[in-house]
């Protein structure tokens, strides 16, 4: 089993456990975020002990595990900015060795030094692609923390059309999450 595939598979793990085992919990007193033209409503979190917390948004109506669309937002305390960005790269990296990833990019932004990763990646099983993801990160660093936006786009069927498709837009939505204004966030327990 690939690394990448072992890495989904733990997460799926991770996740299901979590999404039967604690209700949503309003962390960052955000019920929705709006991001490229379309609004996405709270509808799970986590907090880990490593005192992360992830709040995940879906569009109104989206199926919570079979979801087309998901805005993310991780708060990270107790890690350094550069320690963070560096695991992300160094985790993409062997990815792309892996073949687990098609390409993945990284940009610094100006004048805020933030950073931003997007990639495309696809799991495959028995040769059948079950899933494309485009995922892009943006990584800022907020005082003694660091917040993390995710925007993710997969497709189950079609896979090339997609492909294609986030070929072409691509710039524009790592563009448009290095726009995404910042929210005030105190977490609140």
């Amino acid at each position: 089993m690939s690394f990448l595939n072992k890495c989904v598979l733990l997460f799926c793990a991770f996740w299901c456990v979590t999404i039967t085992s604690f209700a949503t919990q309003n962390y960052f007193g955000l019920n929705q975020v709006s991001f490229d033209g379309v609004d996405y409503y709270l509808r799970w979190s986590a907090n880990s002990p490593a005192n992360t917390y992830i709040e995940d948004f879906l569009p109104k109506n989206s199926p919570l595990t079979r979801f087309s669309e998901k805005f993310s937002i991780y708060y990270i305390t107790n890690k350094s900015f550069d320690a963070i960005v560096k695991a992300k790269e160094d985790e993409l990296t062997l990815a792309k060795q892996e073949s687990q990833v098609n390409f993945f990019y990284r940009t610094n932004t100006k004048p805020t030094s933030d950073v931003i990763f997007d990639y495309f990646s696809e799991l495959e099983q028995g040769g059948n692609v079950l899933v494309a993801q485009h995922s892009v990160f943006r990584y800022v660093k907020k005082g003694s923390h660091v917040l993390v936006f995710e925007w993710v786009q997969r497709s189950y069927s079609s896979i090339s059309k997609f492909e294609k498709h986030v070929s072409k837009k691509r710039a524009g939505w790592v563009s448009e999450i290095s726009k995404f204004k910042v929210p005030s966030i105190d977490i609140r327990k």
